[in-house]
């Protein structure tokens, strides 16, 4: 997958995320005026890189003062983008964009009256420091070549992105996500799990290989294994020992592994 290919599957799931009507990337060598590199929108409104003018307006100020910058109630009349044509900014009622690590900057806009939050502007900004990584390896031929990781992780998150309007039932959708998932990471298995309201046990709601739900009792407590420790404490864990790790205590003894990500 070419980098243009991996900015452009990664602008679809940040319009998907932030229910955004276009996702627009500009990129530059730090000193020099970005341009446009990869856009995505619900509509053909984008300009072509060519006639966009990031020096001026929202995403020219982004850029010269290195500062995220996020507008609830977005008026043409007072305001300018910089990748639309002055008539085609009358639609649009919020936009959101940040600096990208490098040169660049990332923005998000709408024509609904959502409301962006501070919360959404630190989710948008790890997506520019994704987007930035890519840039950084994209001269490595072990990163974006057909053995590297970064295609394939674009590749399901594609995939992942069309989930949610192809499966309308949570069951089915749970199947073909924990599938997407296990095929990202390499990995050998990939489950679901959920916190009971009183947050002493967990349930296994889906899983890639029949470990816990084939004839078990699905339901477990957050007292064993690194299941439990992710729930008891909130924190995610990476373990490669090397040795064999009990996912779910003593009640998962079938389904031990070296390797894992909770």
């Amino acid at each position: 997958m070419r980098t243009s290919d991996c900015n452009e599957s990664a602008l679809a799931v940040i319009c998907s995320v932030f229910d955004a009507y276009s996702a627009v990337l500009f990129l530059g060598e730090p000193g020099e005026k970005c341009r446009l590199t990869a856009a995505f929108s619900l509509g053909n409104r984008v300009l072509p890189p060519e006639e966009a003018d990031p020096g001026k307006g929202l995403v020219g100020w982004i850029e010269r003062n290195n500062q995220p910058l996020l507008v609830n109630g977005f008026d043409s009349r007072k305001n300018h983008l910089g990748y639309y044509r002055n008539e085609d900014e009358a639609d649009i009622k919020v936009f959101m964009g940040c600096p990208v690590p490098g040169g660049g900057v990332l923005c998000v806009d709408s024509k609904k009256h959502l409301y962006f939050s501070d919360k959404d502007h630190k989710i948008l900004q790890l997506f520019a420091d994704l987007l930035s990584r890519i840039q950084r390896k994209s001269g490595d031929a072990a990163a974006i070549g057909p053995t590297g990781d970064m295609p394939r992780y674009f590749a399901q998150l594609a995939v992942l992105q069309g989930l949610r309007f192809r499966h309308k039932r949570w069951p089915v959708f749970l199947e073909h996500f924990l599938r997407a998932v296990r095929e990202a990471v390499g990995f050998d298995y990939c489950a679901f799990a959920s916190a009971s309201p009183d947050s002493q046990s967990y349930s296994i709601e889906g899983e890639t290989a029949p470990f816990m739900l084939d004839g078990q009792d699905a339901s477990l407590p957050v007292t064993g294994g690194i299941v439990g420790w992710v729930f008891r404490h909130e924190q995610p864990v990476f373990s490669e020992s090397g040795s064999e790790t009990a996912l779910f205590g003593k009640a998962g003894e079938t389904a031990n592994f070296r390797t894992a990500m909770c």
